[in-house]
């Protein structure tokens, strides 16, 4: 008690659960100031085909850890949308977008030319049905009909990842699709250096972290409008979208980059490219919540 009383003026809480379910105890006993600083999947609204039953039986508890905090950081509008659908209209002072940040120092372009063949995909996540694997599969092996040489690095792990190792020996993909599991930082870097796009094919996201890494990498951006996208893709210049769910539409959408783009060995325009990272940098990240601390 006597550290939280004499050295402790601010709790900044991860997630509403579980850290908005420590931090209001702390509040209400040491009359401690807390903030949350929401990812996404805490907020009811996220991604409901996963999160549905989880949101259903702690709407209540959340509600209450969001009204009782001084102040609530979320990634994107879109969250913001659902967090003043949560707590009403009286509590929306307290709530302010901070978009999520990448090291660019470390996540930067690599040196090396790149090659047109293999055309080299990245995937890059926890494999849950939030991400949509499935679509991505099913996606390139669409996309083999092309006869173009490619081959899809599937960085991370998940509960999906048995299910989709078989799909891909069944039909055929094998040696198309590499499963790395989780990599280091340094063999992500590694990857995003190498590939020519990452493909996103989520259904929902907080901020996709591996689209600004990606970005900061000055990879080509594939993916689904997912919350924090909008104002990080410029169409046809560092990066395209694609529709949800649509494994037809994500091949020819593949097939239009290779053409348009990796064949004709397109970079990123210089100023479009240094804009994307000052955006995605930490330095803004740490200003803003600077500013809501001090202010």
């Amino acid at each position: 008690r006597h550290r939280l009383d004499a050295e402790t003026d601010l709790i900044l809480a991860h997630f509403a659960i579980p850290g908005g379910l420590v931090a209001l105890p702390v509040r209400r006993l040491y009359r401690i100031p807390y903030f949350i600083v929401s990812h996404g999947q805490d907020i009811p609204w996220f991604c409901p085909e996963e999160m549905f039953l989880f949101h259903l039986f702690s709407y209540f508890p959340i509600r209450r850890i969001c009204i009782r905090a001084s102040r609530i950081t979320v990634l994107s509008p879109r969250r913001l949308r659902d967090l003043n659908r949560l707590t009403g209209r009286r509590f929306r002072s307290r709530h302010h977008v901070i978009p999520n940040g990448c090291d660019v120092d470390f996540f930067s372009p690599g040196d090396e030319e790149k090659q047109a063949e293999p055309y080299r995909i990245l995937f890059a996540g926890r494999l849950r049905r939030q991400k949509d694997p499935f679509s991505m599969l099913k996606a390139v092996d669409l996309f083999r009909e092309r006869g173009i040489p490619f081959v899809v690095d599937v960085a991370g792990d998940g509960p999906l990842r048995t299910r989709m190792e078989s799909y891909a020996r069944d039909r055929g993909l094998g040696e198309m699709v590499i499963f790395h599991g989780w990599l280091s930082r340094r063999e992500l870097r590694e990857k995003y250096r190498g590939a020519h796009v990452l493909l996103i094919t989520s259904r929902d996201e907080g901020m996709s972290l591996a689209m600004l890494e990606a970005m900061a990498s000055g990879l080509y951006i594939l993916t689904t409008r997912v919350s924090g996208s909008d104002g990080l893709i410029c169409e046809g210049l560092n990066g395209s979208y694609i529709p949800f769910q649509d494994p037809a539409r994500i091949a020819e959408s593949l097939e239009e980059i290779y053409r348009s783009k990796i064949l004709k060995r397109y970079t990123i325009p210089g100023p479009v490219l240094r804009a994307t990272r000052d955006k995605v940098g930490w330095d803004h990240y740490v200003r803003a919540y600077e500013q809501l601390v001090t202010g």
